[in-house]
């Protein structure tokens, strides 16, 4: 564990991810903040940013939005693409379910483990047009 930005994670996945975007045709924002310090497995924490941005741009028609920061006692990191979406009856974090031709269906229940692991949570909500995955890590009393 390390006491890490996750808003410097959030930077360095678009980063990485800018090339793969701009090569769908996806425009990456990440939503001006302050830093968001957090103590959290760096890596499994990097593992879940790029799970949750890649299936973006995957699912993406345009644009891919996130956004993290501190409210009431917890870090919200959320996840939004424009995307033709999903039921709401889908099981997008068990695992081998995928909505992809090319899918293992394992990356969310990958990223579901993490946050769990960690003591938070991450909702999703989907429908045409509209995507948002958010992730909930507790800063008191429940991390790691």
């Amino acid at each position: 564990l390390a006491h890490v930005d996750l808003r410097a994670t959030a930077e360095a996945t678009l980063s990485l991810l800018t090339p793969e975007a701009s090569s769908a045709g996806v425009a990456l924002t990440l939503a001006a903040g302050e830093p968001v310090r957090h103590t959290v497995d760096d890596e499994k924490m990097k593992q879940v940013h790029l799970n949750l941005v890649r299936n973006a741009i995957e699912a993406a028609q345009r644009r891919v939005d996130i956004g993290v920061w501190i409210q009431e006692d917890a870090v919200h990191l959320v996840v939004e693409d424009d995307g033709r979406g999903f039921p709401a009856d889908a099981p997008v974090f068990e695992p081998f379910f995928t909505t992809k031709e090319t899918g293992t269906g394992l990356g969310l229940a990958i990223v579901h483990r993490i946050v769990s692991d960690h003591g938070g949570t991450i909702n999703v909500d989907s429908r045409a047009g509209r995507t948002l995955f958010e992730l909930v890590l507790p800063l008191l009393g429940s991390s790691p």
